[in-house]
């Protein structure tokens, strides 16, 4: 496991304020039996609007929380070469394993690879604890109708008030 704090993404110096966690795994692979469900994905994960108007309330009260951005390494390869059908049902399983086991955090779809869970909770000590149980069920492999994909994931974290004190502030690591 490593750490890569970014330059320019800490200010005064701080190293625990934006640290990413790379795995990597290999390729997909053709399973041998024929896998079902062609439905779209549906998982109870709120969406980047629902975020976005729900922190400026978090805010507003000044109490401390803890935001993971969760991206999937190499998604769009898994949409290319299996086509977006796999790609959905990745999706769905994905937030449904990550809604069942942070049930006590909020749990956002970002983006189209990219899941966000705010802890509200956490204080700076539980973040290692945070990452590794993030990555112990993100890292897996997943059945997806006839093939079994190993997934890899990076995570950004970010914590307020210590690295910023505006939804722009603290999107601005991010980026």
């Amino acid at each position: 496991m490593e750490y890569v704090l970014p330059s320019g993404s800490c200010n005064k110096g701080r190293r625990d304020c934006f640290l990413w966690r790379k795995y990597h795994r290999g390729a997909p692979k053709r399973k041998k039996t024929a896998g079902s469900g062609n439905d779209r994905p549906s998982n109870k994960s709120k969406n980047r609007a629902a975020f976005e108007s729900e922190i400026v309330d978090w805010i507003e009260e000044k109490e401390a929380f803890t935001l993971y951005l969760i991206g999937l390494d190499n998604f769009k390869y898994l949409n290319d070469l299996y086509g977006h059908l796999y790609g959905d049902i990745l999706l769905e399983k994905m937030g449904n394993v990550l809604s069942r086991a942070f049930s006590g955090c909020r749990i956002y779809k970002w983006s189209g690879d990219e899941f966000l869970i705010v802890d509200e909770k956490s204080e700076v000590g539980d973040v290692n604890r945070m990452i590794r149980s993030i990555m112990s069920l993100v890292i897996n492999k997943w059945s997806l109708k006839d093939i079994e994909y190993s997934s890899s994931a990076s995570v950004g974290i970010v914590r307020y008030p210590y690295n910023g004190l505006t939804l722009s502030n603290l999107a601005s690591i991010w980026i």
